[in-house]
């Protein structure tokens, strides 16, 4: 099974901008981001992670459960 790295869209980056902050409803950028979170399969992009063992973590698909 592939490891993940832990993300969260609420936390700060080095300039103090929180990136769920700038996500707005009726957005593009939130569109995209509701497409590739919410509604796209991302399961096929699992046999590429080949870190089971060793390796950097990858970051993971968010669900509406995290």
């Amino acid at each position: 099974m592939a490891k993940y790295k832990h993300y969260d869209y609420s936390q700060d980056v080095l300039i103090p901008v929180s990136l769920e902050h700038h996500l707005m409803p009726g957005t593009l950028e939130f569109a995209i981001h509701t497409l590739i979170e919410t509604r796209m399969d991302m399961s096929v992009f699992e046999d590429r992670y080949h870190n089971n063992e060793t390796g950097r973590l990858a970051y993971r698909k968010r669900t509406r459960r995290d």
